[in-house]
């Protein structure tokens, strides 16, 4: 995990990856 532009753009994936990987 990282942080400040890291964790947003880590966030950011693993919220697209998980949406697409539920629906």
């Amino acid at each position: 995990m990282g942080v400040g532009v890291s964790s947003m753009a880590e966030g950011g994936k693993a919220r697209v990856l998980g949406n697409a990987w539920r629906g």
